[in-house]
């Protein structure tokens, strides 16, 4: 695998990933930050792509194994070629696990599966619709992170959370309470307290994504409001 590419690779490797998501209807994003990348090009075209794969590296372990993300593409055009299987062989090591987020698909062709990856959780993107909300009394703080990408640190007594905004849509992620105060309402005060002061800030949309597994936080950000929008499925092989 190589760790740069050249621009032209680059174009081809959004090319692929942008007729995906508009024939399949996911919404896969750029893998060009990726650590490495294996690319097949085409046949007919050296200067275009038949295939490609982005792993990165997240310091993620299992079972004592490092842990290696893949985004896996194929070209509509080179589909059926063994291609995708002749990748999978190159980066299968026996002291790895390949982990791959894959969204339900129109095709839903089972590429994983036949593979002999193991479905171990879906991974939620759920949304939430802000309307006028009424002022919270929790009393919020507020610390802001790096400038550059305009994160915020929101906490509250025993609970804290992270936004990212980007226009009128705000991302939620961080969110924790201290072991000791959990199943106390402190997560959910402060989720409310800081969805009221978006809102009052001009954000219509609030997103966060959270593993299937965690019914605790998907029981909360239901109470709240927030509704599944998408689903990843997390396969590992």
């Amino acid at each position: 695998m190589k760790k740069r590419l050249k621009r032209s690779e680059k174009e081809e490797i959004l090319r692929i990933v942008a007729e995906e998501n508009a024939l399949e209807g996911t919404h896969y994003g750029s893998p060009l930050d990726g650590d490495a990348f294996l690319t097949v090009p085409s046949e007919n075209d050296p200067e275009k792509l038949s295939a490609f794969a982005a792993a990165f590296q997240l310091g993620e372990t299992k079972g004592g194994l490092s842990v290696t993300e893949v985004m896996l593409f194929t070209d509509r055009e080179s589909r059926r070629k063994g291609l995708a299987t002749r990748i999978l062989q190159k980066l299968r090591k026996p002291d790895i696990v390949l982990k791959f987020a894959e969204y339900p698909s129109l095709s839903g062709d089972g590429f994983l599966q036949k593979a002999g990856a193991g479905h171990l959780y879906d991974e939620l993107c759920m949304t939430l619709s802000l309307s006028e909300r009424k002022a919270e009394s929790e009393v919020l703080s507020e610390t802001v992170g790096d400038p550059a990408d305009g994160c915020r640190r929101f906490y509250s007594g025993h609970s804290e959370l992270y936004v990212n905004r980007s226009g009128e849509t705000a991302y939620l992620f961080g969110v924790r309470t201290d072991r000791a105060h959990m199943g106390k309402g402190h997560a959910k005060s402060l989720l409310s307290a800081v969805l009221c002061k978006l809102s009052q800030e001009g954000v219509t949309e609030v997103t966060l994504q959270v593993s299937g597994r965690n019914l605790p936080a998907l029981r909360l950000y239901e109470a709240l409001g927030f509704t599944v929008s998408e689903k990843l499925g997390m396969w590992y092989l």
